[in-house]
């Protein structure tokens, strides 16, 4: 029996690295940079749906490009609606008087990106509140039936509810089925278009079954949206490793760029060679799938070097009641090294820590 399975998992592997061979000796084209504003929108006239990849959750770079998307008149003459995952559904009415102009209390905002359904403090890094607050600026230059919508895209999660681990698993589990039953009601429905800005592992077209995460589905966003006939354009922006490698002339392109991926040496690539992280075994298929396979397009975003990460600011270290339900919740998910590292970066800006 045990020959059978060792000879079957080296045929599986033979058969993985056979597909990839293949595909990289059809990918005879180098890929070429374009302007990433200027794709997007051309991206719009045959896709209802354009998802781009946050990157590497917190990257400066890549905030950067959302900005400059949202205050290109051309963006928003194609689409006005945004579907985020920094932001909790249950609090949907707090963003919509935000970014119409209206005062809404810090506290109540800051519990958009605060109260996801993530224990861990992901969100709370300038970046996220700041795309908030660029959407805000940019619809107060423009009439009310040309203002942007903000869609929050997380499960309506209440953590005022939550006391103990049982609590919790009452409370609705990140689920991409959630965020594509929002983006039908919300946006196609309503016949509109709209900039989805997800993690890239939410956008997959072959999917993980990530055996190791227990709230997993075997499916994506992507998948569940283009299963009801819905066209995704699907972009991985490329944060967390140097690409050069894959096609040496990346290194003088401009940043950031755009490429599309089929019938490139890029497109070739496992998407392991992009993501190291991306969970599963190293043998595990899907970590193999081609790129081209997964994701329609590729943003640069420049060399591994370069790239910055947007880091909590030190007026949180010395926020006790926002420490203790940030301590409380990792604690409450088994997360005690990130309590750690949570604290070690608080004592290095001299801020006390709550206990």
């Amino acid at each position: 029996m045990g020959v059978v399975i060792y000879r079957a998992l080296v045929g599986g592997l033979m058969l993985i690295a056979g597909a990839i061979g293949l595909c990289a000796a059809q990918a005879t084209t180098p890929a070429t940079p374009r302007d990433p504003v200027r794709a997007i929108v051309a991206a719009f006239a045959d896709h209802a749906i354009v998802a781009l990849g946050d990157g590497d959750h917190g990257n400066v770079q890549s905030h950067d490009l959302r900005l400059r998307l949202i205050r290109d008149p051309a963006f928003r003459a194609v689409a006005r609606d945004i579907v985020v995952e920094f932001g909790n559904s249950r609090h949907q009415a707090v963003i919509d008087r935000y970014i119409r102009g209206e005062t809404v209390r810090q506290d109540d905002l800051r519990r958009v990106w605060e109260d996801t359904a993530q224990a861990n403090p992901v969100w709370d890094v300038p970046v996220y509140a700041d795309f908030y607050r660029a959407v805000r600026e940019v619809n107060a230059t423009l009439p009310p039936d040309k203002r942007l919508r903000v869609i929050l895209g997380d499960v309506p999660f209440d953590w005022d509810g939550v006391r103990t681990l049982a609590d919790y698993r009452r409370q609705p589990q990140r689920d991409d089925a959630v965020t594509a039953d929002i983006i039908r009601r919300q946006v196609l429905a309503k016949g509109r278009r709209a900039l989805l800005i997800f993690g890239e592992m939410h956008l997959l077209r072959q999917p993980f079954a990530r055996a190791d995460t227990p709230d997993a589905r075997p499916y994506s966003i992507v998948t569940l949206l283009e299963a009801r006939g819905t066209r995704v354009f699907s972009i991985y922006t490329n944060a967390l490793v140097d690409v050069a490698p894959l096609q040496p002339d990346i290194a003088d392109w401009s940043a950031p760029a755009l490429a599309m991926l089929a019938g490139t040496p890029l497109g070739a690539a496992p998407l392991s060679a992009f993501n190291p992280y991306a969970p599963g075994a190293p043998s595990d298929p899907a970590r193999a799938v081609a790129m081209a396979r997964q994701f329609d397009a590729m943003i640069y975003l420049g060399p591994q070097s370069s790239m910055r990460s947007s880091m909590p600011s030190p007026a949180l270290c010395r926020d006790q009641p926002y420490l203790q339900r940030r301590f409380f919740r990792m604690t409450l998910l088994g997360m005690a090294r990130m309590v750690d590292m949570a604290r070690q970066y608080c004592a290095a800006t001299g801020a006390p820590v709550a206990e």
